[in-house]
């Protein structure tokens, strides 16, 4: 939530101490769960399942980044139709 409420005037000591929270928690979100995932997994199945833990998780990234892109998108040209006039950077 606090990245949601950044605002020009943040300290950028602030926010990137928030956002090396959040990473470092990621961190530590992604070993267990590739622990158990691939624990539930026969031993002839352990390479097929790191391939598919491997493959999953930057595609969903970019799935994520295009979805909030595409909202952010989204948004601007919704104001921009209400306000009447155009953003900077979109047409």
């Amino acid at each position: 939530m606090f990245l949601s409420t950044l605002e020009p005037g943040t300290l950028i000591w602030l926010f990137l101490a928030t956002y090396m929270f959040i990473i470092f928690g990621r961190a530590f979100l992604w070993t267990p769960t590739y622990a158990a995932s691939l624990g539930a997994l026969n031993k002839h199945l352990l390479p097929h399942g790191s391939a598919i833990m491997n493959t999953i998780q930057p595609l969903s990234g970019a799935a994520g980044i295009a979805m909030a892109f595409s909202i952010m998108t989204a948004t601007t040209a919704g104001l921009s139709r209400l306000l009447g006039k155009p953003f900077y950077g979109s047409q």
